[in-house]
């Protein structure tokens, strides 16, 4: 998320849809050994990890994916930051609690959400059993339950 450039935002979003609309519409072909393909979209969760954060640091909507720190890898302020870049120092800002380099995530705030998505799709497939349309409702149901900012409250019945 934080290695393209403003420029290059919305061929990541077209990206992202080509994958979800792969795992969507993939129906096994003959001799395939690949029967089903879901996807964990920890792409969705981090761009609202990424957007919320820049509505409280108040960055205006149309800097989200562009308002940078000057840093060795120009990591994008609402990714990486806990505040706005020091006046004082435009490559610093207070270390946030998604990612510290704009690369690798910061296993404590999002690992949990992945976990429980990726339990959540296994169980779709395995627990459950599901296949055809049936598991595709049940891995978007998994999406939009862990791969989102909205809590999660009371026991998680897979």
């Amino acid at each position: 998320m934080n290695n393209v450039n403003s420029s290059q935002a919305g061929l990541l979003d077209e990206v992202n849809d080509r994958i979800r609309r792969y795992a969507a519409d993939y129906v096994r072909g003959d001799g395939s050994t690949v029967e089903s393909v879901l996807v964990l979209d920890v792409a969705g969760l981090v761009a609202g990890y990424v957007e919320a954060n820049a509505r409280a640091l108040g960055i205006p909507e149309d800097e989200v994916w562009t308002a940078r720190i000057d840093s060795m890898w120009n990591s994008l302020v609402a990714h990486v930051c806990a505040s706005l870049p020091f006046d004082d120092d435009p490559r610093g800002c207070s270390p946030g609690m998604v990612s510290l380099d704009g690369m690798h995530l910061c296993p404590e705030t999002v690992h949990p959400r992945i976990n429980a998505g990726l339990v959540c799709l296994l169980s779709c497939k395995y627990t459950r059993g599901l296949r055809g349309p049936a598991l595709r409702d049940c891995a978007g149901g998994c999406n939009d339950r862990f791969m989102g900012l909205e809590p999660v409250v009371g026991v998680v019945d897979l």
